[in-house]
Order: C-alpha cells, then structure tokens, then sequence
C-alpha cells in the first residue's frame, strides 16, 4: 500500500489525479491523505518520492485565476542522459511547474517536477476556464492552447508524465510493475448526413440546383446531384446514395476486426445545425440502426448543437434514443457520445453529460486541430471543475477527426498524403503507450478513392 501525502486544499483535485494515476493507470493500492507539509510525499516502507506542489498551492487561494497558469515559455529537462524505464516521445519533457531534475540521497528522492498538478491542469481542461478566446460555435480554440502554442499538442503528455513518475517508483521500489494494458483501435462516426441529394425534399434540391448553376457555376455538379436524387428515389435503395456508406464502413471494419460507434441526433428542435433526418419516422435509418447492432457495432448519441449546455434538453435526446432502440429490438449495456460541432464548455458539459446519463463521451479534440487535448490516449473520468467533484462519465478523447484536414485553411484539400502520414503518426504514438487511438470518420467524408483507401487502411494498421 502506497501513501500520497499532500498539503491541506484542493483535496478533491488531488485525490482525483492520485487515483487516476495509481489506481487505474498502475494499478496499485493508494491512500492519499492531507497533511501540515508544503510538497508532496509518497511513501512506501522506509522510502519516500518528494514531489514540489506548485499548482495546487497556487489553486488553492486563486481556484481559476490566469495567476495560476504555467509560466510561459515553458521549462525543458532533458532526460536523454538519465537510464530511467521511462516511455517518452522525446528525451525532451516539458515542465509546466518545476524545473526538473532529481536527487536520490538514500532512502529518500526529491524529484524537481510537479506531475500530480501537471496532470490534473491538463486533464481537467483548467486552461480553457481560464482563458476567454472562443471560436463562432463557442468552442475553446486549438491555438489558444498552451499545448498548441507551446508545440506539444501531438504528444500525450500526460501519458509520458506518468512514464516519468512510475520511472521514479522503480527506482526506488524495484518490485513495482504497472498495469499492463492492450491498443485499442475506437473508430466513431458522427451521422450529421445520412444522406446526400436523395434525402432533400424537392424544395431543398431546388435551391441545390439553382446554388449549383448560379452561385457555383457548375452545370457538371447540378446535373450530377439530380442524378443521383432521381436513381436513389426512382429505385428505393439508399445505398446507391454515396452518403450512405454506412454498410461498407463496417465491411471494411470487420475485415480488420474493428467495431464501429454510430452516434445519432435525436434533437427535440430542429435547427439547421442539426441535420434534416428525424429517428423517430425515418424506417431507412431504423433498420440501419438493427443491422449495426445485428452486426455487433455500436449506436450511441450525437447530442444536438444546443445540448452541450443544457442537461435537460440533453436528457430528452438521450430518451428518444433509448425509446427508438428498445421498439428496434436494441439492447446496449451502455450508451456513449460526442457532442454535434465537438461544441464543449468546460464549465458545463461534464456536469451535463453526468445528469444526461451517458456512460462515456468522446468530444474532447479540437475541430482544427488533431493530437492530444487533454494530453492522453487513455480513457479517464471526468472532472467538474465548478462543483470540484469526480463524475460518474468517462471521457474517451479523440485523437483525430478526418474533417479537421478539411477545414484548416492551412492544408486545405490537398494532400492526402499529408493527412495519412499524419494519422498514421498519431496512431503509431497511441501504440507506443499501449493506449486508444479514437478517430472519427463521417460516413459523407469518402469523396475519392485515396479517402476509403485511407480510412482502409488505418483500420488494417
């Protein structure tokens, strides 16, 4: 049994970050316990690992104050020297609070570098309540965050913090080992648009059309959307429609032994964000949702454009679900997520999410940016950072979403290429920390056939 003694404040933060990182990434028995000491002492036996407290010291008197933030720019250590059992991406480690650097005098380690603060001010998403920048959906933005601009956003920092610290723990307790853990390949699609021109009302394929002539310029692309609304319509067979790929994606994901979450809006308004198909009275997409279930993939909750701030209108989506799939004949254990736009409030969400009932969410990515948000490949609990308690909700972070190679004009449309090497990158640092690599892919995003080759062979990988 290990003991965690921290100083007097905080202690929930604290307690969630120490059971975070020792029960369920380790996997050992902890206690942690609040004591009149300024650092942090871990302590097994006779030894002891001394960690500084910066961040909760500073916390505890100023809860969400840009005081608190991490100094900029941030510290390094490099640890290339060092023979530590350690995973890292680069022998060069950020220090958010402390300096790095370490010293082993007998029985004792003082280890220059704040992990338990680190870890919970990533995790928690502390940063995006501090700071106010918000994009035109009201969402945090990749580039106003530390990991951005300080360049470690496509490094699972947390991940490599926890390497260091259970380094440390081996050095002085030979015995300990760690949980062992397995890859996961979490592959989601968010049905935003089920359906291309065939699902359109006349009305709708009207203004299509003049937009295509007119606004476009291009008579090829009006013909063709007419085209294809004529054959879907004409023949009753929506796989015809090229949205409807539902069917071949989990072909291909089957091949590779992969199992696919299909996240559905179910909003009780209908606003324009939210897609023009309706759960309730669409039997083509009734009997899609049995044949994923049939097939042993996932249907989950794509939660409206307006529900990320609001538990009940949440709830009501999370009920329609429930009631559509029990008159389908669909039985889940537990029902996930992600919120429509990844629209996320660090002041709010958690909470609704945890009042919604949903068993796990997998928003947490930037919608411009891939990499690592909250610093992690593995699934955690979330953290209300306004009430300061543990949530019953599990977040599994999205490490990539495709459409974020679309829409930063910094890439453009271009390069495939670049977008392959790039997931494939992500998907080999997932392996290397035995962890998940989660990546949504829309069921309307197969434009070409490099993207299904893509989207084939990163699930083959």
């Amino acid at each position: 049994m290990f003991t965690v003694l921290f100083p007097q404040g905080c202690t929930k933060g604290r307690s969630y970050v120490i059971d975070f990182i020792f029960k369920e990434i380790f996997g050992l028995d902890c206690t942690g316990q609040p004591a009149d000491i300024d650092s942090v002492i871990i302590r097994h036996g006779e030894k002891t690992l001394e960690l500084p407290d910066t961040f909760f010291s500073r916390a505890r008197e100023r809860w969400l104050h840009p005081s608190t933030l991490p100094e900029v720019p941030h510290r390094t250590w490099d640890i290339s020297g060092l023979k530590l059992d350690a995973v890292v991406t680069d022998s060069r480690i950020p220090i958010l609070y402390g300096h790095g650097g370490y010293e082993l005098h007998g029985n004792h380690c003082r280890l220059d570098f704040d992990i338990f603060g680190s870890v919970f001010f990533i995790l928690s998403g502390y940063e995006e309540l501090v700071k106010t920048e918000r994009d035109e959906h009201g969402r945090f933005p990749g580039s106003a965050s530390l990991a951005y601009q300080e360049g470690f956003l496509n490094r699972p920092i947390i991940n490599e913090y926890i390497e260091l610290l259970l380094a440390f723990l081996k050095m002085l307790w030979p015995q300990v080992q760690g949980k062992k853990r397995s890859f996961r390949k979490l592959i989601s699609c968010d049905v935003d648009f089920p359906y291309g021109q065939s699902g359109k009302s006349l009305t709708r394929l009207f203004r299509q059309f003049y937009g295509d002539i007119f606004n476009r310029a291009d008579a090829g692309l009006a013909v063709s959307n007419l085209k294809s609304f004529m054959r879907v319509r004409s023949r009753g067979d929506y796989t015809l429609d090229p949205h409807f790929t539902f069917d071949w994606m989990m072909d291909i994901a089957e091949r590779s032994q992969v199992k696919i979450a299909f996240y559905f809006i179910c909003p009780d308004s209908r606003l324009p964000e939210d897609g023009y198909y309706s759960l309730v009275t669409d039997s083509v997409l009734r009997g899609l949702m049995r044949r994923i279930h049939e097939r042993g993939h996932e249907i989950g909750l794509h939660g409206s454009y307006g529900s990320y701030r609001d538990s009940h209108k949440l709830s009501r989506e999370v009920s329609t679900l429930k009631t559509v799939m029990k008159e389908e004949g669909i039985d889940q254990p537990c029902l996930g997520g992600r919120q429509h736009f990844l629209r996320w409030d660090t002041a709010a969400t958690p909470r609704v999410l945890s009042e919604a009932g949903l068993t796990y969410d997998s928003t947490l990515t930037f919608p411009e940016e891939p990499g690592f948000r909250r610093g992690v490949c593995y699934e955690y609990p979330l953290f209300d950072l306004m009430s300061r308690c543990v949530l019953p909700v599990r977040e599994r972070p999205l490490v990539a979403m495709e459409n974020a190679f679309f829409n930063n004009a910094k890439r453009g449309k271009k390069s495939v290429n670049m977008m392959r090497r790039k997931l494939f990158e992500l998907l080999e640092t997932c392996k290397l920390f035995s962890g998940d690599f989660t990546l949504l892919w829309h069921n309307n995003q197969f434009h070409t056939s490099d993207l299904r080759r893509l989207y084939a062979d990163v699930l083959s990988a």
